[in-house]
């Protein structure tokens, strides 16, 4: 998916940049998430870890977040995978409408 997503960047070589502060961002995210849990809910935290938590509330909250962002990612993944599926095999081997053009358009849709 990488090579899909440089594809569709103006300028790909900054790809390369944002992915690196991005993971960055992110692996100090989650250290700082998983020192933070293990320091209030010790080694028996179950997995997701606010399944840990006493109060209903705040399970269900959780629950809905991660549904909310599962499916931003899943929505996203899903748009770029079936791009990559017209680009690479519809238009190549039956002939599609490139996807710029008003029938390419209606046949993405």
């Amino acid at each position: 998916m990488f090579i899909e997503f440089c594809s569709e960047m103006r300028r790909p070589w900054d790809f390369w940049k944002s992915m690196v502060v991005s993971q960055t961002f992110i692996t100090l995210a989650y250290l700082f998430y998983g020192c933070f849990v293990y320091g209030y809910q010790g080694q028996f935290t179950i997995n997701p870890a606010y399944q840990s938590v006493s109060r209903y509330t705040l399970q269900t909250a959780g629950n809905s977040i991660s549904f909310v962002t599962s499916s931003v990612a899943f929505t996203l993944f899903a748009n770029i995978g079936c791009k990559s599926l017209y680009l690479n095999v519809l238009q190549r081997f039956c002939r599609a409408p490139a996807p710029h053009t008003k029938a390419g358009r209606i046949v993405w849709g």
